[in-house]
């Protein structure tokens, strides 16, 4: 296909296609990455008390 032909519907929804999945695919790693900043910052805080407690103990 020369890129200076006009798109067709089935060039369109294919392109539509690709990028639902990759945004659903982006979607996807951006929530994984959240899961893992809600773990992994409550057990530094926790680290942190417990480090304050055991000093002031």
């Amino acid at each position: 296909m020369n890129p200076n032909d006009p798109a067709t519907k089935q060039d369109l929804e294919t392109a539509v296609q690709a990028a639902k999945r990759d945004l659903s695919e982006a979607k996807d790693e951006f929530l994984e990455a959240i899961r893992g900043i809600e773990t992994k910052l409550p057990q530094a805080f926790y680290g942190y008390a417990k480090n304050n407690d055991a000093r002031l103990l």
